[in-house]
């Protein structure tokens, strides 16, 4: 099974999985990052004979980083939110500039069919085609983890803000499944505004008292949304667009 965390988080929520378990010899998740609670679920529930996260893009196919899970391994990694990416792939070559990941290789595609959307993003350095990921990447103990959207970082009331970071603190908060967070104009200015799913009424006063705890107040997000489910779109992602109120 090759499919996107998404379509796990909606097996879970229908609690529908038991016929499921060790039904699959592989299970390879892409195109999102991968929580440790969910990589969890994945290895106690359906309990596949392996499986791994895989990292890449529509730019340079989703095979460009790996990383194989097994419950002792993610035993270590209960300090962090997401699953590493891992370690880059044969014949995979990566740079690291302002911690932004760029790579090259076979799998990088040559280009946008608009050309000046390559502008920045694409380029040629000896001979080879390199793609600038727009993804934050850090390394811990030899093994990589994706940190974050380096276009998801926002300017507001002179502060430079990490919205993953935001989303990451909102996601810790108890009934709260989810969290997208987006800087909108709102009454002529630029705020922060977030939309979470939880199956539960949970009072905005609530999840601001939590967040005041973690962030300072230019990261509290003035308007808050809540919803059971969020929307996929056709690649059966959660469909950031539509959520954005």
């Amino acid at each position: 099974l090759i499919t996107v965390p998404s379509t796990i988080s909606r097996i879970k929520e229908l609690k529908d999985y038991n016929s499921l378990k060790k039904k699959f010899k592989f299970i390879i998740m892409c195109g999102e990052p991968l929580t440790i609670s969910l990589a969890n679920f994945i290895l106690d529930k359906i309990n596949p004979d392996r499986l791994y996260n895989f990292y890449g893009s529509t730019e340079v196919s989703p095979w460009i980083f790996y990383y194989q899970l097994n419950k002792n391994n993610l035993k270590k990694l209960n300090n962090f939110e997401f699953v590493p990416v891992g370690k880059p792939l044969d014949k995979v070559k990566i740079k690291i500039k302002n911690n932004e990941l760029i790579v090259s290789g076979p799998v990088v595609s040559l280009g946008y069919v608009e050309k000046k959307q390559n502008n920045g993003v694409f380029f040629k350095k000896d001979k080879k085609i390199w793609f600038k990921t727009k993804d934050q990447i850090v390394k811990h103990n030899n093994i990589y983890f994706i940190k974050g959207r380096i276009d998801k970082v926002v300017k507001i009331q002179g502060y430079r803000v990490d919205l993953g970071d935001i989303e990451q603190n909102l996601r810790k908060i108890n009934k709260i499944k989810d969290s997208i967070v987006y800087l909108q104009s709102y009454n002529k200015r630029k705020i922060l505004s977030c939309v979470i799913s939880s199956d539960y009424r949970i009072k905005s006063s609530k999840i601001i008292n939590q967040l005041s705890q973690n962030l300072p107040n230019y990261m509290i997000p003035k308007r808050i949304f809540v919803k059971k489910k969020f929307p996929y779109n056709r690649s059966g992602k959660i469909d950031r667009k539509k959520l954005m109120i």
